[in-house]
């Protein structure tokens, strides 16, 4: 609902009554000594402790309702409208890390552009930025491996060509994860929680299929994700999560993780193996041949 842009405008119109014109309507009574100063004052203090509750909690239709993301909102309602202006023919990571030997770890952000504009061909309206975190995070995987920042593009490409792409529905992980790595002659292998430290030894990433847990926190996201494991200082691992965002949230209704909170900047941070155990589901990592 918040990422309409009417329900913003309504919100934004709302934040400007309360924050600028009440207060004057306020200013004006006490200055006429009028009986409703009292009664306005306390209305409004009330509203905007009610506005400060729901920044203060990332509520997006507060956060979001500002000229500066109603324009870029528009904008990408352009792009939807306009399906060839969001058509690229290559589209690398959105940001690299260095790991402790030095070699970058490639994160590809679905929620940064250029890559959140990046449509499935065969349905102009569904972009990767709704179904594409766990074919980024296989990007980011083999990329890593590979030393290689790789161009997604290919990868769309290659899965529809196989089809792969399920425009309702996304990707199906398990498919996508090994037709992606026999395209570039690898092979997947599932391992266990006490083999990842050995294998960021050598120089590998580490693809970890999460679950959000509503009663814990430090979740990865609001329904089953990926993020990727890079680096670790021997008691705390960095990770690549392409569905990170740089503010906190909470997880919409329509999603297992209702109600929970998913933490800001998770790729700034560092986790221990316990806090990514507690989430994790399986293990993944890409060999050579």
């Amino acid at each position: 609902m918040c990422d309409r842009n009417s329900v913003l405008i309504v919100f934004l119109i709302l934040k400007i009554i309360i924050l600028a014109i009440v207060p004057i309507i306020v200013y004006i009574l006490y200055k006429r000594e009028n009986k409703l100063f009292n009664f306005v004052s306390i209305v409004n203090i009330l509203f905007i402790i009610a506005l400060i509750i729901m920044r203060l909690t990332s509520n997006e239709c507060v956060t979001n309702s500002n000229f500066s993301y109603l324009r870029n909102n528009g904008e990408e309602k352009y792009i939807e409208e306009n399906p060839n202006s969001a058509e690229y023919e290559s589209v690398y990571s959105t940001e690299q890390y260095l790991t402790n030997d030095s070699k970058d770890a490639y994160q590809y952000n679905i929620n940064e552009d250029p890559l959140k504009n990046v449509s499935l061909s065969c349905d102009k309206k569904s972009y990767l930025k709704n179904y594409g975190d766990g074919l980024a995070a296989i990007t980011s995987l083999i990329s890593n491996y590979s030393e290689t920042d790789l161009n997604i593009i290919e990868f769309l490409d290659m899965l529809e060509e196989n089809k792969l792409i399920d425009c309702n529905n996304g990707f199906d992980f398990n498919s996508v994860l090994i037709k992606s790595a026999d395209y570039y002659s690898l092979n997947v292998k599932q391992i266990s929680a006490s083999e990842i430290d050995n294998y960021l030894s050598t120089g590998h990433s580490v693809l970890v299929e999460t679950i959000n847990k509503v009663d814990e926190d430090k979740n990865f996201g609001c329904e089953k994700d990926y993020i990727v494991i890079y680096n670790t200082n021997g008691d705390e691992y960095s990770i690549l999560n392409p569905n990170d965002k740089s503010y906190s949230y909470f997880c919409p209704s329509n999603t297992i993780g209702y109600g929970s909170i998913i933490e800001g900047n998770q790729n700034d941070k560092a986790f221990t193996l316990d806090e990514i155990n507690s989430k994790a589901l399986r293990y993944f990592v890409v060999e050579v041949r």
